[in-house]
């Protein structure tokens, strides 16, 4: 179902000699954390696993899905960061050669809590104590961090490139990725 928290993803669409695009695939994702401390990335339409990767504690909590990267928590206080599709690679070309059977964590950072918003140049995620950290996408490096103490609901977004948030007078803020270099 559309409902899902399900990414349409596929290849990009390939031309023929004659610069004639050819039909390309779509596979759509659902994501599926559990007790068995395993992360699964299931076909949403036949329910058959794509890719299972041992997190190593107990996830409760919803996966979110931005781009070509999931996000996920742990119940021991760690976001892992995966690669949607992850692909084996010819060592000498570095060209796909077909997909991994084992999600590909990108980084796992612990202490996090979850995924906020990505912005054009990062991602944003809630630490401890209420920070926000804006974190290299690809690597997981910490590139600042932002104490969030006077506002009390900070809403995940995976639409677009901004971040809501409210304070304790029920004022609403809209704020987006600053340009400052870190």
């Amino acid at each position: 179902p559309d409902g899902m928290a399900a990414p349409a993803m596929g290849a990009p669409a390939a031309k023929d000699d004659k610069g004639k695009k050819k039909a390309t695939f779509t596979t759509k994702f659902c994501f599926i954390g559990s007790t068995d401390n395993a992360f699964y990335a299931l076909d949403a339409n036949g329910g058959n696993m794509i890719w299972k990767y041992e997190c190593g504690s107990v996830i409760k909590s919803a996966a979110t899905a931005k781009d070509s990267t999931v996000y996920v928590s742990t119940e021991d206080g760690a976001l892992h960061a995966f690669e949607v599709m992850p692909m084996h690679r010819d060592a000498k070309s570095n060209v796909a050669v077909g997909n991994k059977r084992n999600g590909n964590l990108r980084w796992k950072l612990p202490m996090a809590e979850r995924f906020i918003f990505k912005g054009k140049e990062r991602v944003y995620i809630m630490g401890p104590r209420k920070e926000i950290w804006a974190v290299d996408e690809m690597s997981g490096a910490t590139l600042g961090r932002y104490p969030t103490n006077l506002l009390q609901f900070i809403l995940s977004n995976t639409k677009d490139e901004y971040i809501y948030v409210a304070n304790a007078s029920g004022h609403v803020f809209c704020l987006k990725e600053s340009r400052q270099a870190y």
